[in-house]
């Protein structure tokens, strides 16, 4: 079975967010958190629910300009994808074998609104939201997870957090599923392109990964206000390659790493504040296998 590694979601997240090499992230074999450095961080854990709508997951022969020319890419979905899975189990889709051909870059186009469950256990305690969406209003425990309330990611930038942590382990019938919602891009203040490795606002066709933000009319987003999508190019390091004979494949996501978050410490487990949660990883990272 030929396989290539689909888009990890996670680095959205660093599109975001840099992450120096001052923050750390330590996770045990029973997933508790250690966290650590001075610096903004981020990290991901297990989800327990996720779900997000794919309109496009493929490939491209070569870049696409803006996340809008898609003449050269292969959509592997045969309808739009609505992606809905729990801890333990993984989604299976059928998809389309791309014509015969390498290809260099890996696209997916997923609609801003989100959908995360999920619980983030600290071997220390962490500051983070109380779980309404008051003004500087926190908590403090070894236990957090998503709000009740819809976030996206610049809520933390109005003073409040997108958290809701406590002392003790929420129990089933206590879990929130949060909406998360893609808006504003980076630190730095609004852009509707970002490039990681290298980190630019620019597209950059040798970068990991850029990002682009798309308006409800499939047009580069020129303010916060009309984002409908967001575009995700990767770049392997090796390009997918498709050969004759293929017939059919599939593509299998999951909920591993499925709750990214960010943070920054004081330093090692001191004073460490929870910032933005975020779907990452597993989430839309797939394993997309043909049978040749």
């Amino acid at each position: 079975m030929r396989k290539f590694i689909g888009l990890a979601f996670v680095i959205f997240a660093a599109s975001f967010f840099s992450a120096p090499a001052q923050a750390a992230c330590e996770k045990a074999a029973d997933g508790t958190i250690s966290l650590s450095g001075t610096e903004l961080g981020r990290c991901t854990a297990d989800a327990l629910e996720v779900s997000a709508t794919f309109t496009f997951y493929g490939v491209c022969r070569s870049f696409p300009t803006n996340g809008t020319d898609l003449s050269s890419c292969e959509n592997i979905l045969t309808e739009d994808l609505e992606l809905a899975i729990s801890k333990g189990s993984e989604q299976e889709v059928d998809a389309i074998v791309p014509p015969i051909g390498s290809y260099p870059y890996t696209l997916a186009i997923v609609k801003t609104d989100m959908k995360l469950q999920g619980v983030l256990k600290f071997a220390h305690n962490v500051t983070g939201g109380d779980g309404t969406n008051a003004v500087n209003q926190s908590a403090e425990g070894a236990y957090c997870q998503p709000p009740n309330f819809e976030w996206t990611t610049e809520t933390i930038f109005s003073d409040i957090y997108p958290t809701q942590c406590s002392a003790s382990e929420p129990t089933q019938a206590d879990l929130n599923t949060g909406n998360f919602r893609v808006t504003n891009v980076g630190l730095l203040g609004w852009s509707a392109i970002r490039s990681y490795k290298p980190e630019s606002s620019q597209m950059n066709p040798q970068a990991m990964v850029n990002l682009v933000l798309l308006d409800s009319n499939g047009q580069l987003a020129v303010e916060n206000g009309d984002i409908a999508s967001l575009v995700l190019i990767g770049k392997p390091e090796t390009p997918a390659i498709f050969e004759e004979g293929g017939s059919s494949i599939n593509a299998d996501f999951s909920t591993v790493n499925g709750f990214g978050f960010t943070y920054r410490c004081n330093g090692e487990g001191q004073a460490c504040t929870i910032f933005t949660p975020y779907l990452g990883g597993g989430a839309f990272a797939s394993s997309i296998s043909t049978d040749k």
